[in-house]
């Protein structure tokens, strides 16, 4: 059919790990966490539940109330963002 498998593993993490500046690293780490745990609600929520496959707009929504609540129970790390993230999903 044309269609090419794309695999990301471990390997590319790694290397987008290694073009962050070392302070940013914890950050980056955080935001890859909270993403993957994001898209694995959604994806056990389709698979358990039976629920409609969301769009870009609805897991990026998704991600940023995840980031406000993180940010509420203390994990300073995605503080900073969730206040950006927000702010850019208003626009949406």
């Amino acid at each position: 059919m044309g269609w090419k498998r794309t695999t990301y593993g471990s390997n590319q993490i790694v290397e987008q790990q290694d073009s962050i500046d070392s302070a940013a690293q914890p950050f980056f780490h955080s935001m890859f966490l909270l993403v993957a745990w994001t898209l694995w609600k959604e994806r056990n929520s389709v698979t358990f539940e039976c629920s409609l496959v969301s769009d870009a707009t609805d897991i990026c929504k998704a991600v940023a109330m995840d980031a406000s609540d993180w940010a509420l129970v203390g994990f300073h790390l995605i503080s900073m963002s969730a206040s950006a993230w927000s702010q850019f999903l208003g626009s949406l």
